[in-house]
């Protein structure tokens, strides 16, 4: 086998939707990923991003908005 960070990419990373819904007031964005163990990625069992995906990307995406 591989070395871990040269395998190819898992179901998790393959598993995101983003569905949109716009209200004349705001735009909510839903992210979802149905693989049952994202969750534990996104909260400290990931060698890769120890400090979670999802979150570490939306705290990037608001400081650019700001």
């Amino acid at each position: 086998n591989p070395p871990r960070h040269l395998r190819a990419p898992g179901r998790s990373s393959t598993g995101w939707t983003i569905e949109f819904e716009e209200s004349k007031a705001m735009i909510k964005c839903k992210i979802m990923n149905p693989v049952y163990y994202t969750v534990y990625l996104e909260y400290g069992h990931s060698v890769k991003a120890p400090d979670g995906m999802v979150r570490v990307a939306l705290r990037e995406f608001k400081d650019r908005l700001r």
